[in-house]
């Protein structure tokens, strides 16, 4: 995972419209979205689920707002 710096970087280009930077800020976050989901409910289809749901990847506006939040 890229570290603090890189994905404060990432989220300001995307939040300014670069979608190759949306695209890989969300790949960049998603295995730790998934770990901490993974954490907090009952099975891993679970947090799937819950991941795919605030990420979805058909709905760019909402995930960026999600995801800088």
């Amino acid at each position: 995972m890229p570290d603090a710096d890189d994905i404060d970087a990432l989220a300001r280009s995307a939040a300014h419209g670069d979608p190759t930077a949306l695209d890989a800020l969300l790949l960049a976050v998603r295995p730790e979205a998934l770990r901490l989901c993974a954490r907090f409910l009952p099975n891993r289809e679970d947090a799937e689920d819950a991941v795919g749901v605030t990420m979805p990847k058909d709905d760019r506006a909402h995930t960026i707002t999600v995801v800088v939040r």
